[in-house]
């Protein structure tokens, strides 16, 4: 695991291998597994650890708070916890079985969601975040010029940390 390909055929993976899961479920079990790992620098390695053990981890896994936190879990820590917080809300008030929630919904604290399922969250938070597809796996809204391609630029992600993990959490929940 090096490039962004990598990651982005991984996470598909993941998500395939989920699509029964409930998204909040997802995020809690995420939440706990990285609280637990608060303290030490970010890595590629330790994302896909935490992105592929979460379906597997108890939602009801405690959130470990204190200690010393590396620089910028503080943000992963916020956005997890809003983002459950937002779908145990649309889950309370029946949004996140709207049939129409593919196309969007505002969660009652005005966050834009477009992702509610596992699949569809993983696979944004990495075409949003750090890209990784080739042309036939999404659709290409603008389509390349003549005899170029729409593939995205596999990069080495040599230096994947907290701050990029939260991108790849911000994307997952409004990348379309």
């Amino acid at each position: 695991m090096k490039t962004n390909r990598d990651l982005y055929l991984r996470a598909r993976s993941i998500g395939e291998g989920s699509k029964d899961y409930p998204l909040r479920d997802y995020l809690r079990a995420l939440h706990a597994l990285a609280s637990h790992e608060r303290a030490n620098p970010m890595s590629l390695e330790l994302a896909v650890k935490l992105i592929t053990a979460a379906r597997s981890t108890s939602p009801d896994e405690p959130v470990l708070t204190g200690g010393p936190l590396a620089e910028g879990y503080a943000g992963v820590d916020a956005v997890l916890t809003r983002q459950v917080v937002d779908l145990d809300a649309m889950t309370e008030n029946g949004q996140i079985d709207d049939p129409q929630a593919y196309f969007g919904i505002d969660a009652p604290s005005g966050r834009r969601w477009y992702n509610l399922r596992v699949p569809g969250y993983l696979e944004c938070a990495m075409r949003g975040a750090v890209g990784g597809y080739e042309e036939d796996e999404v659709t290409v809204l603008i389509p390349p010029s003549p005899g170029e391609s729409a593939d995205d630029v596999v990069e080495d992600l040599d230096d994947f940390d907290w701050e990029t993990f939260e991108d790849l959490l911000v994307c997952g929940r409004c990348y379309e």
